[in-house]
């Protein structure tokens, strides 16, 4: 049986389209990362659509930062729920929605990862999640 969903659309067209707004609004996207429901392949028929965002200019405002995103995911999709990160914030020990993002998340777009799961990167390919510039391990690289 095919699988439910209140989505407008495929979460893959959705992603594409969110990433698409977020460059006509001049936010430099360093990854994006899917996670939640979708990313471990679980959503059921009301999940939202999971995905961190991962910006240098973020992590200054974590609320205006999130209001901005969701005003632009709004747009495109009512049920995507935006987190933004900055590359050191994704790294943070501490947070634990970064520790799930980091653990179960999968690069949208990419076009090496595009679809995997950060921790299957990591062990097939250790330097995929490597010492950061910032000097914190445990996150993906970000191409600046």
């Amino acid at each position: 049986m095919a699988h439910q969903s209140i989505l407008n659309d495929s979460p893959e067209h959705l992603l594409a389209r969110f990433r698409d707004a977020l460059a006509s609004h001049d936010i430099p996207v360093s990854q994006l990362i899917l996670f939640g429901s979708y990313a471990k392949g679980a959503p059921k028929p009301w999940s939202d659509l999971d995905v961190c965002v991962v910006s240098p200019i973020f992590g200054k405002n974590r609320y205006d930062e999130m209001v901005l995103l969701g005003h632009i995911a709004g747009e495109i999709e009512p049920m995507i729920e935006p987190h933004p990160y900055h590359p050191k914030d994704l790294a943070d020990p501490w947070d634990p929605l970064a520790a799930e993002i980091r653990r179960t998340g999968k690069f949208v777009g990419e076009d090496t990862a595009d679809g995997q799961h950060l921790a299957e990167l990591s062990a097939s390919n250790p330097r995929t999640l490597r010492r950061g510039h910032r000097g914190r391990e445990g996150f993906p690289a970000v191409r600046e």
